[in-house]
Formats: structure tokens, C-alpha cells, sequence
């Protein structure tokens, strides 16, 4: 090879080589953002965790972990529905002069349809790009606001405790086939504490 040849060809490696440099820089550069953001979500969903374990009634347990979840991120509409199983945890009557703190929150199920609904998923329901949420997770006011959802069952020993439901203005935010791991892991916590809540009550009552 000649020396003209010979320079050329080290000039073709070389760009090669930059524009291979430049792949990979723009490859771990996108690794780490991608790193920092699971490590915040995780963190939102820990926070999360921590205020259900700390909640010793389901009124509360409602409220405060909607109110959070909606905080943290940015969501137009979180609520719950459970099964009707579980109704006997609210009190038979609000207080007329103090404001409930689950209304528009919190909703019942038969059981039967609570289970015929998610059985047909292996997890989260997530849709987009809608032109309402479902009537039986969110309220009535809030319905016209919402363009993706994600209804996430909360499940203890096989059956259906419920669903914890967040509701976005964001048509593309919740889509079939969207990563679900940290949901699933905050509804584990939450299915949990409710049962627990149910099995206190009872041993007061027994």
C-alpha cells in the first residue's frame, strides 16, 4: 500500500472510530439519565410506601396516599376502589359538619365484578389516549379530564382487594405494554396494609 493509500485508510479508521466514540458516549450518557430517573421514581415510590405503612384507618390510608401519589407525579385524578368486602372498614356514618376525606377517592365493588374485570389481565389495565376514564374508578367530575389511565389490582392471597386507579390528562402517559414494576410493587404494600387494617377490626370486634 502506498503512502497516499496508507493515509487515507488511517483517516477512514480514524472517523470510524470517533463517530463509534461518539455512539457510545451518547449510549452511557443516556444509560446514566435513564439510571437517575428510575432512582427517582423509586425514591416517590418509597415515599409513597412509607406514608401507607403509617396510616392506621382506611380513611386515612385514602386520602393521604392519594393525595401523594397525585403530588408526586403530577397526576390528574388517583383514586381506589375496593371490594365491598372491605366497606365495613369506613364508618357507618360521616360526621354532617366535617368534610369526608374519601369523597370522590374512594369506591366499591361488587366482588364478582371486581374479579371479572382484572382476571382477563395478567397485571395493570393501562390505557390511552381516551376520551374519558372509566366510570367505576373515577368520579363522575373528573371523568372528562382524564386521556390515559392505569388501574392497578391490589391483590392478597389470590383474591381481588380492589384497585388503586390513577388518572392522567397526558393521552400517551398510560399505554398497553408500559413498564409496571414499581406499581405493582406499591400496590403490593397497599393490598397488604388494607387486609391488616380489616384483620385488626376484626379482633376489636371479636
Amino acid at each position: 500500500m502506498d503512502k497516499r493509500n496508507l493515509v487515507l485508510a488511517s483517516k477512514i479508521s480514524n472517523t470510524g472510530l470517533r463517530r463509534d466514540m461518539m455512539v457510545l458516549r451518547n449510549n452511557f450518557k443516556q444509560l446514566i439519565n435513564a439510571s437517575k430517573r428510575n432512582a427517582e421514581i423509586q425514591q416517590k415510590i418509597d415515599d409513597v410506601g412509607d406514608i401507607v405503612l403509617q396510616c392506621c384507618d382506611l380513611e386515612t390510608l385514602v386520602s393521604r396516599t392519594t393525595g401523594a401519589l397525585k403530588d408526586q407525579f403530577g397526576l390528574t385524578s388517583t383514586t381506589f376502589c375496593l371490594s365491598d368486602d372491605f366497606r365495613a372498614l369506613m364508618p357507618d356514618a360521616e360526621p354532617q359538619h366535617i368534610p369526608s376525606l374519601t369523597a370522590e377517592k374512594l369506591f366499591f365493588m361488587d366482588a364478582e365484578k371486581l374479579t371479572e374485570i382484572f382476571s382477563m389481565h395478567s397485571g395493570p389495565i393501562l390505557r390511552g389516549r381516551l376520551e374519558h376514564g372509566s366510570v367505576n374508578f373515577f368520579s363522575i367530575r373528573e371523568l372528562k379530564r382524564i386521556r390515559s389511565e392505569a388501574l392497578i389490582p391490589l391483590v392478597h392471597g389470590g383474591a381481588y382487594v380492589g384497585s388503586m386507579n390513577l388518572g392522567s390528562n397526558d393521552p400517551v402517559r398510560y399505554q398497553e405494554g408500559a413498564a409496571t414494576d414499581y406499581l405493582r410493587r406499591l400496590a403490593q404494600v397497599v393490598s397488604l396494609s388494607i387486609v391488616i387494617l380489616r384483620v385488626k377490626q376484626q379482633e376489636v370486634a371479636g
